[in-house]
């Protein structure tokens, strides 16, 4: 499966790679997901997958059920948000002890609600984690291959698009370095609480029509 998945890619640039999504429901019904997601696995390299709309005509959580982060992306009306709260129900059931690590990103905050808002709506099932341009020319150079503006890297979507994947990283980070510290913390024989949980055991009792859920993993992590 690797070997196919390197005889397919698209090189875009240095160190980073596309593999073009199935076109058919049939072709995606004949995929096998488990294997693709073993074969991502051992590719030493950060995957982001665009795994469409939740839920699927072709069931296929197995790609992002093991992610380190999964996204649910809205826009800022009221039908996106309210699809994405449902979007981001199922995607917990199928994330199970992981949920703690879904979020959602808006695109285009603003129209008309702002992320304030939406941040309240979506906080309990899946915070906001940051927030994309709204920027139809440099999504559609990325999206329909339009002209592309003469300097796209300094385009609003890419720019949004920079600043939400560095702050991703660094809320990983951090997840891991507090995960690896009360790991040291524990007493021997002690178990830990997955991340998730140990708000809750510490702590006393105290929508888009498209909403795309996006994967990430590190390096040896399966999306």
């Amino acid at each position: 499966m690797a070997a196919a998945i390197w005889a397919n890619v698209v090189t875009l640039g240095k160190d980073r790679w596309l593999l073009p999504g199935v076109e058919t429901a049939r072709q995606a019904e004949a995929l096998d997901y488990p294997a693709v997601v073993a074969a991502l696995t051992g590719i030493d390299v950060d995957v982001i997958i665009d795994a469409g709309r939740i839920p699927a005509p072709v069931r296929h959580d197995a790609l992002w059920a093991t992610a380190d982060v999964a996204l649910v992306a809205m826009r800022s009306t009221l039908p996106a948000v309210h699809a994405a709260d449902a979007a981001a129900a199922v995607a917990r059931e199928a994330l199970g002890d992981s949920a703690s690590d879904l979020r959602s990103v808006i695109v285009g905050p603003g129209r008309p609600y702002s992320e304030r808002d939406i941040q309240a709506a979506m906080s309990d099932i899946a915070p906001v984690a940051g927030v994309l341009a709204w920027d139809p020319t440099a999504a559609g150079a990325l999206v329909d291959a339009l002209p592309a503006p003469r300097q796209m890297a300094s385009t609003p979507l890419m720019r949004s698009a920079t600043k939400l994947a560095t702050s991703l990283a660094q809320q990983e980070e951090l997840a891991q370095d507090t995960s690896a510290a009360a790991s040291r913390a524990a007493p021997c024989g002690a178990a830990v609480p997955p991340p998730g949980q140990r708000e809750h055991a510490a702590a006393t009792p105290r929508h888009s029509s498209y909403a795309p859920a996006a994967a990430t993993a590190r390096p040896g992590g399966a999306s």
